[in-house]
């Protein structure tokens, strides 16, 4: 999400419920909502002020928790998901490319299992044996982490930084659930493109 759409649709929300968030709060919603696109995040701010949410003492303003809600998002929703699109990306990509899925949280998740390139060694069983702890770490990552990695390296960065030039990480990016795309791939490489539409296309239907 465009920060300028977060600051603008927060604002309203703000002097709508007459509550003002201090800055280390407001940092936090940015962070764990950035994800959504600005298309989405203007509906659910529109569906929010239309829902049952009633400000109290207590809450005085809508939680996180209800903008997640009403973008169809849980925090487990989005654990499951996550984890089915690395599955993917292991799969689509591999080990030699660097990789940004646009969520430090899963990349703190991914460099605690050892890095992307560990992670692309993993087989059927050791899925099989890791999945729900991977979730539940990532899960935890999203409320304690406060990394900024902002991607993972590949082996080709490995072997040539420093030495020849090294192509950008590969965008992934989760906007929200079952709204996966790719940004920012090199142009004119029809290859790449078909590659990019194929798993689009894949991720956009829900399994």
């Amino acid at each position: 999400m465009n920060e300028q759409k977060f600051k603008t649709n927060m604002t309203f929300l703000q002097k709508y419920y007459g509550h003002q968030l201090d800055d280390l709060v407001y940092k936090v919603y940015y962070k764990k909502l950035a994800h959504i696109s600005d298309e989405n995040f203007d509906s659910c701010v529109n569906k929010i002020t239309e829902s049952s949410f009633r400000p109290t003492s207590k809450n005085p303003f809508p939680l996180i928790a209800d903008f997640l809600k009403q973008v169809g998002e849980s925090l487990d929703d989005r654990a499951i998901n996550v984890t089915s699109h690395v599955k993917i990306a292991i799969k689509r990509h591999g080990a030699y490319e660097s990789i940004n899925f646009g969520d430090t949280a899963l990349h703190y998740t991914i460099r605690g299992y050892g890095g992307w390139q560990e992670m692309c060694k993993w087989s059927n069983n050791d899925w099989k044996m890791k999945e729900t702890a991977f979730i539940n770490a990532y899960k935890a990552a999203t409320k304690i982490n406060t990394s900024e990695e902002q991607h993972l390296v590949g082996i080709h960065e490995t072997n040539n930084l420093g030495r020849y030039s090294v192509a950008p990480p590969k965008k992934l990016f989760l906007n929200g659930i079952n709204n996966i795309k790719e940004i920012e791939h090199k142009k004119g490489c029809k290859q790449i493109d078909n590659i990019t539409d194929d798993l689009v296309k894949k991720l956009s239907v829900k399994e």
